[in-house]
């Protein structure tokens, strides 16, 4: 995504304290605000994704049956259903192929489940339906001798020692979703959701097509 790159370009500020009673120089990190529409074009790409993936399992009944099915979904769960039928409905009317493939992938069969690219699509497109996703800048720091504190508005990094008027090495990046609801996710996350739906679930799929 173009806008998040953009945006880590000019992410934070920092400004330098000297201490010279600890010999130390106090940096803080503040950390700004992503721009309103990185959380929109990331809720419209997880709902894209997370479309597609019910347009295809529609269209794949139609193509075997030619009839429509009003009931059907691409499922996900993240632990195995109690009750098959709900498994059932969803897929009913695609050939036994498809369905054994659908079922193969399953964030349940493939543990750990949050670290699952199918699973965080479920969960990140869930959450966006009922508040807004969690976006927000996130900051890597190099080797460097001193200690880095998280605070309410970013970091305090102190450095002493001889190298301590050089500005930490900072490198910012964009953290989607909270690590209480288990699913952030940088950039790259974010792109293996989309490779893994559209190289290799949507391919799949329209191969049974055939």
């Amino acid at each position: 995504m173009q806008a998040v790159n953009e945006f880590c370009v000019d992410s934070h500020v920092v400004t330098a304290t000297e201490e010279p009673e600890h010999d130390r120089v106090r940096y803080r990190v503040q950390l700004k605000q992503p721009h309103v529409y990185i959380y929109l074009i990331f809720g419209d790409l997880l709902q894209c994704l997370r479309t597609a993936l019910d347009q295809a399992v529609w269209s794949l009944i139609y193509h075997c049956n030619r009839t429509d099915s009003e009931g059907s979904e691409f499922p996900i769960f993240g632990a195995r259903p109690t009750d098959q039928k709900s498994f059932e409905r969803k897929t009913k009317g695609l050939p036994a192929s498809a369905v054994a493939y659908i079922e193969s992938i399953q964030p349940y069969n493939r543990l750990p489940v949050n670290e699952y690219p199918l699973w965080q699509l479920h969960e990140l497109n869930r959450i966006d339906k009922h508040r807004r996703i969690s976006v927000r800048p996130q900051l890597a720091f190099a080797e460097h001798d001193g200690e880095a504190e998280e605070t309410v508005y970013g970091f305090d990094i102190t450095l002493c020692g001889p190298s301590k008027r050089q500005p930490p090495k900072i490198v910012p990046f964009v953290a989607f979703g909270e690590k209480t609801d288990g699913i952030p996710l940088d950039l790259d996350g974010v792109n293996r959701i989309c490779s893994f739906v559209a190289d290799e679930v949507l391919v799949r799929l329209a191969g049974f097509a055939k």
